[in-house]
């Protein structure tokens, strides 16, 4: 049983990787989108339970599976101690401007690293 489970683990994991070897862009935008919202909607859980409740609901996300990789409660801990409640409006409009641009990707090299470089 268990050796069955672990092989058609594998298989997802390897149609996911195909996934992201096919389209990157797509992925980096799906997986960013996944990130800011896992923050966003743990950040404003008020106990464990909704947590919990937020996580359940990502895990059907494409990138579900990986969200614990990257240690999310280190960044609303983070968050916690030094954001605010308060959402930034640059942050929200970079945030809709990632979210509104046909290549994320794109976005962030000519808004951000191209200027920086010149």
């Amino acid at each position: 049983m268990w050796r069955r489970a672990q092989v058609s683990t594998r298989k997802v994991f390897d149609e996911l990787l195909q996934g992201v070897a096919q389209d990157p862009e797509h992925a980096f935008a799906d997986l960013r989108e996944l990130l800011s919202d896992a923050a966003a909607a743990l950040f404003a859980s008020e106990h464990a339970e909704s947590a919990l409740t937020v996580l359940d609901d990502l895990a059907s996300h494409r990138f579900g599976s990986l969200l614990h990789h990257y240690e999310l409660a280190n960044w609303v801990l983070y968050a916690r101690a030094y954001g605010s409640v308060d959402p930034d409006p640059k942050a929200r409009a970079i945030e809709r401007s990632l979210r509104e641009a046909p290549d994320p990707l794109r976005w962030l090299t000519d808004t951000w690293i191209r200027p920086s470089l010149a």
